[in-house]
C-alpha cells in the first residue's frame, strides 16, 4: 500500500491525475484503513468532478477507527474539505480557522477557508479575499491563491484589482490561469470578442504558424470549450455554442474525461431547451446522466428538465416529467448532508412544478 501511495504522489507531481487515482485505489484496496490514501483519493476525484466517488473516499477516511491514523493537520484539512464539498460552509470555516491557528505558516488553511466564507456571502466576502491574500504571501510560487482572488474580485465587481492579480499570474508564467481569468473578466465587462480570444487560447491546438505557442493542459483545454460555448450561449449564438460543445465532447471522449463530457451534454441540453427543442434536450440530458448521475449533475439535469417540462406540452411534457422522476429514483445513496438533502429537495420541487403543482 505504501509503495502505491508513493507512486500516486509521483504521478500527481507530474500532473498525471488519472494514474494517481488508479494508484491510490490500489493503495486503499491493499490497506482498507489507509486514511491518508483515502483523503488524497477524495481530493483527486473531486478535482476531476467525480464528486460522489470523492465523497465516499472522504467518508472512508473519516471513519472513526481510521481517524487515529491521521495527524491533526490532516484531520482538520479532511474535515474542512469534506464540509466544503457537501455545502456545510459553517463547519468548513470553523475547521480551517483551527487549521490557521495551529499552522499559521501553511498557506492551505488560509486558502481553503476563503471559499466557504465567499459562499456565505455578505460581510464574509471581504474576509475571504483577505484570507486569500495571506495564502498568496505564504505561497508566491503557486497560482491558486492569486487566481482565486481575481475570481472573487470579479464577484465583488472590483475589476481593477482583478486585473492586477491577472497580471501577476502572467508575470509569474501562469498563463493558463491568466487566460481563463482574463476571459471571464472581459466577458463581465462586455468585451465579448476579447473574451473569445482568451477562451480559444485555452481550447485550441497551436496553429502551424504558431508552434511556439504553449498548449493548455487537458483540464484547461476541456474547460476552454465549455467557456466558449457559454460565451456564445449568453450572446444568443446558439449554433456556435453547440459546435464548441461538440468539439469539446469529442476532445473529452478521446481523453476519457467522462465527467467533463457529461457537463457538456448538460450544456447542450440547456441550449436546446432555450431553443424549444425539448426532445433533443431530453436526449442530451439522458446522455449526460448515463456518463455521471452523481449529485452535482443530477441537480443540473433536474433544473434543465424542470424548465423544459414547464414549457413543453402534451406527450413531450409527460416524457420530461417521467425522466425527472427517474432522476429522483437514481439519486446516489449515502450521507453527503446537507448537499444531498438540498439536491433531493430541488429535484422533488422540479417534479411538482412539472405537474403544475405549486403547493
Amino acid at each position: 500500500a505504501l509503495s502505491e501511495f508513493a507512486e500516486a504522489e509521483k504521478f500527481k507531481a507530474k500532473g498525471q491525475t488519472d494514474n494517481a487515482i488508479v494508484a491510490l485505489q490500489s493503495a486503499t484496496a491493499a490497506d482498507p484503513h489507509f486514511a491518508l490514501a483515502f483523503m488524497r483519493l477524495g481530493d483527486l476525484l473531486n478535482s476531476v468532478s467525480r464528486s460522489d466517488e470523492g465523497y465516499r473516499a472522504y467518508r472512508n477516511a473519516l471513519a472513526q477507527e481510521q481517524q487515529q491514523r491521521l495527524t491533526r493537520r490532516e484531520k482538520l484539512r479532511l474535515e474542512g474539505i469534506y464540509a466544503l464539498d457537501t455545502h456545510d460552509f459553517t463547519t468548513s470555516v470553523m475547521r480551517f480557522k483551527d487549521y490557521t491557528v495551529y499552522y499559521p505558516n501553511d498557506y492551505l488553511g488560509w486558502f481553503y477557508r476563503a471559499t466557504p466564507l465567499m459562499m456565505m456571502g455578505g460581510p464574509n466576502v471581504k474576509e475571504a479575499i483577505e484570507s486569500l491574500k495571506i495564502a498568496a504571501a505564504l505561497s508566491p510560487d503557486k497560482p491558486y491563491p492569486a487566481t482565486t482572488i481575481a475570481r472573487f474580485d470579479m464577484i465583488a465587481e472590483d475589476y481593477g484589482d482583478a486585473e492586477k492579480w491577472i497580471q501577476l499570474l502572467r508575470d509569474k508564467g501562469f498563463w493558463q490561469e491568466a487566460e481563463l481569468d482574463e476571459g471571464q473578466l472581459n466577458f463581465l465587462q462586455g468585451l465579448y470578442q476579447e473574451s473569445e480570444i482568451h477562451f480559444r487560447n485555452l481550447a485550441d491546438e497551436p496553429k502551424e504558424s504558431k508552434k511556439d505557442k504553449p498548449r493548455a493542459d487537458q483540464t484547461y483545454r476541456s474547460f476552454g470549450y465549455s467557456l466558449l460555448a457559454r460565451l456564445f450561449g449568453e450572446t444568443a449564438q446558439y449554433d456556435k455554442a453547440l459546435a464548441a460543445l461538440d468539439a469539446g465532447i469529442d476532445f473529452d471522449a478521446k481523453n476519457g474525461n467522462l465527467a467533463q463530457q457529461a457537463d457538456k451534454f448538460l450544456d447542450r441540453a440547456y441550449i436546446l431547451c432555450r431553443r424549444g427543442s425539448y426532445n433533443d434536450c431530453l436526449r442530451n440530458t439522458k446522455e449526460a446522466l448515463s456518463l455521471d448521475h452523481g449529485l452535482q449533475r443530477s441537480l443540473a439535469a433536474a433544473t434543465i428538465l424542470g424548465q423544459a417540462a414547464f414549457e413543453a406540452k402534451g406527450r413531450t411534457k409527460a416524457q420530461l416529467a417521467s425522466e425527472l422522476k427517474g432522476v429522483e429514483a437514481r439519486l446516489p445513496s449515502g450521507d453527503s448532508k446537507p448537499f444531498s438533502e438540498i439536491v433531493g429537495a430541488r429535484v422533488r420541487g422540479e417534479i411538482r412544478l412539472a405537474k403544475d403543482d405549486w403547493s
